[in-house]
């Protein structure tokens, strides 16, 4: 097949999507379990791309309004995997797993920006705390041709609408 994905494994095995296909958080669009703590690998045939689009992103942030600037990135520690503001959010690596470069980190409301893999694999973890829960996300990927260029450096601050995120 051209494409890959499984949930919770760190290998790809019986790749039959044809060229893309969608992810959602469990229950989406009602809202997602507590105490989830779930990756997707997606892969596709060597030197072809991922593009990466999300459709719908809504998780708990359980932060008062005063302190929207902390949110996602600013105290989350990859050691331990604390966040001290954030308890709900989805990582998005560029490679095959969580040592893979970092993309961002993204929760809230607002959708996090498209993103082109550099390689032929792209990780998402997504973390769910014990509080309060949301409808979640659903993002779309698709194979693209390996000659596309993403170009995106910079720091996004977005304090009114629940979300900091900086892009590595």
């Amino acid at each position: 097949g051209d494409c890959c994905v499984n949930v919770n494994k760190s290998f790809c095995t019986e790749c039959n999507c044809i060229s893309g296909g969608v992810i959602t958080s469990p229950g989406f669009p009602q809202n997602y379990d507590n105490n989830l703590d779930l990756t997707w690998l997606i892969e596709v045939p060597p030197g072809q791309k991922i593009q990466i689009r999300f459709l719908n992103f809504d998780l708990d942030i359980n932060l008062p309004a005063s302190k929207l600037f902390f949110a996602c990135n600013f105290v989350f520690d990859k050691q331990t995997s604390f966040s001290f503001f954030s308890w709900d959010y989805l990582i998005l690596y560029n490679g095959d797993s969580s040592a893979s470069t970092l993309i961002g980190k993204y929760c809230g409301t607002f959708l996090p920006p498209n993103f082109i893999s550099s390689t032929n694999r792209a990780f998402i973890h997504f973390h769910t705390g014990k509080w309060q829960t949301e409808t979640g996300f659903e993002l779309e990927y698709r194979a693209i041709s390996g000659k596309l260029v993403q170009l995106h450096t910079g720091l996004y601050l977005f304090s009114k609408i629940k979300m900091y995120h900086t892009i590595h």
